[in-house]
């Protein structure tokens, strides 16, 4: 019979804590905004232990620390209104979006749990858990036309 003591421990997949800004501004014909957050370090597991591999009992080797790091999450979006260069076309504006302008590389979310599993004999620790890896620096651009 086996337990995980995680009296005083914070739950898997939980920032400590998350925080960000957004700021809009208009430069003439431009509208320029950009959103910021910052996400705070992640257990892996409910024990706040490290992934790990080797036998139950024996020398275990840490393949991954108890933690997902912190990172920022920055986007910019970037508006060109043409109506501001001739009266018909109001409506019409050219639009880039930038995802993760950082191109920061980060861990998106994970599986967690309550601790690490073992295998099917329960005599050494099992495959460490599945992760979601945050998308890469995406841009688009997009041309809308109102009539």
């Amino acid at each position: 019979r086996s337990c995980a003591y995680t009296a005083g421990k914070r739950e898997s997949g939980m920032p400590k804590y998350t925080y960000g800004f957004s700021t809009v501004g208009t430069i003439g014909p431009v509208d320029l905004g950009v959103t910021a957050k910052r996400t705070g370090p992640r257990f892996i597991f409910d024990t706040n232990q490290p992934v790990v591999t080797g036998s139950v009992g024996g020398t275990l080797t840490e393949i991954y620390p108890s933690k997902a790091p912190a990172y920022w999450l920055v986007n910019l979006d970037a508006r060109l209104n043409m109506g501001y260069f001739a009266e018909d076309l109001d409506k019409t504006y050219l639009e880039l979006n930038v995802y993760n302008l950082l191109d920061k590389l980060y861990v998106g979310g994970f599986g967690g749990g309550l601790t690490q599993s073992l295998n099917s004999g329960g005599t050494a620790y099992g495959s460490p858990p599945f992760v979601q890896i945050g998308a890469p620096r995406t841009v688009s651009l997009t041309v809308n036309v109102g009539f």
